[in-house]
């Protein structure tokens, strides 16, 4: 990310030495976007890899690095520019995270599978640094990135005749990362202009609680036989245990905070309308 934020800077100064004939123009506009997400800065996750048994006491493993911010996205932005060079910007934008698997595979045919995917809204303020080519308007964002959402892990086992899932929900909680990107506007008429843009996110997000949500034995709704300790979880700063103590069952149960990758890079199409 800090390679990509130097980069970004050069690029704007290198841009903002160059003459032109065109101009962004001063004052508000208002635009739509939609794009993919590329994983980047991905990490290992606990718990998350393949596992296959290869003998009676042998088999192997392969830790899965992981990144919950790849996938479509979709958004609106508005902005101020105080001139043809400086503004300000706030995107929204709607994440729909693409699903990542991990699997566990036994000798006899058992198998268990693990999905991650993630749902965000993401707020981005920027600054805007723009400067003008001949027909075209290349320009850089950087600022802050705010998150809410949700992760979804879906678990499902086959062992044997038995067939057990389980849909648990990871949110609440507020996310606080980084953007940066450069993109080009192609004027389309007098207000109206298409951009192109690659952009980058640096950003982790710690869920607040943790929902079983779905819980079946081959196909029969099993949630109801789950305890409270078994079906919530509140992610705290630091866990403890007293192993002296009975186990308490109408309670959540409380685990370390975890902080889960949502890094990336993607490109981004959209309109924008300049008032």
């Amino acid at each position: 990310m800090k390679k990509l934020l130097f980069g970004t800077i050069v690029t704007m100064f290198t841009l903002s030495s160059l003459q032109s004939t065109a101009q962004m123009k001063k004052g508000a506009y208002v635009g739509v976007n939609v794009g993919y997400n590329a994983a980047a800065g991905a990490a290992n996750v606990e718990n998350f890899q393949n596992t296959t048994q290869t003998g009676v006491t042998t088999s192997e493993t392969e830790n899965i690095k992981l990144s919950l911010g790849k996938g479509l996205n979709a958004g609106i932005n508005v902005g101020y520019m105080f001139n043809e060079n400086i503004g300000i910007e706030l995107g929204a934008q709607y994440l729909i995270g693409s699903k990542t698997t991990a699997t566990d595979k036994s000798l006899n045919g058992d198998v268990s599978t693990l999905e991650m995917s993630s749902k965000m809204i993401q707020l981005k303020p920027s600054l805007v640094i723009a400067t003008t080519m001949k027909n075209v308007t290349p320009y850089a964002k950087l600022g802050l990135l705010l998150g809410t959402g949700k992760v979804t892990s879906d678990f499902e086992d086959k062992s044997g005749t038995f067939t057990t899932t389980q849909t648990t929900e990871l949110k609440k909680g507020l996310a606080i990362g980084f953007n940066a990107a450069i993109g080009v506007n192609f004027p389309m008429s007098k207000n109206l202009t298409f951009s192109a843009e690659i952009n980058s996110v640096n950003l982790q997000y710690s869920p607040k609680k943790g929902t079983v949500t779905e819980y079946t034995v081959n196909g029969a709704d099993k949630l109801s036989t789950l305890s409270v300790s078994q079906k919530e979880t509140e992610f705290v700063k630091k866990e403890t245990r007293n192993f002296t103590s009975p186990t308490v069952t109408t309670s959540p149960r409380q685990q370390a905070a975890i902080a889960l990758p949502f890094g990336s890079i993607g490109i981004n199409l959209g309109v924008k309308y300049n008032f």
